[in-house]
């Protein structure tokens, strides 16, 4: 075999190898800090990149503590960024961490059960509103 035919069965092999870890859950995308990325979470990211933003909503801030004259404006943006899998990606960082509200057995309000801790910080990027 030539070394062109070696290098791709080679790379053929560490792709199937990659998958196969990726598929039982052993490597994943790591925030600055080491904690695996999910579907859901809310990340800071730095760096150079100038992301485009899509206008989602404009409005004007109703809260009698802040000055008249604000506006909201909520922005939402989607762009890929690839990382190294299972080594820490120092760019981002988790600051929140999206989870099903699932009702405890004992019948207490989910509201009321403690946040995921990541990265040092403690908070939900969903939290429930108040009943």
């Amino acid at each position: 075999m030539n070394e062109h035919k070696i290098r791709q069965e080679q790379l053929a092999q560490q792709r199937r190898q990659f998958a196969q870890a990726v598929a039982r859950g052993q490597l994943s995308a790591l925030d600055r800090f080491g904690h695996p990325l999910s579907e859901g979470d809310d990340v800071l990211l730095r760096g150079d990149a100038d992301p485009v933003f899509t206008v989602a909503a404009v409005g004007p801030v109703v809260d009698p503590n802040l000055p008249p004259g604000l506006m909201q404006v909520t922005l939402t943006t989607t762009f890929q960024y690839r990382v190294q899998a299972g080594q820490p990606t120092a760019p981002i960082v988790i600051i929140g961490r999206r989870r099903p509200v699932i009702a405890p057995p004992n019948g207490q309000d989910p509201s009321l059960a403690p946040e995921t801790p990541c990265g040092g910080q403690v908070g939900s990027a969903d939290p429930e509103p108040p009943a």
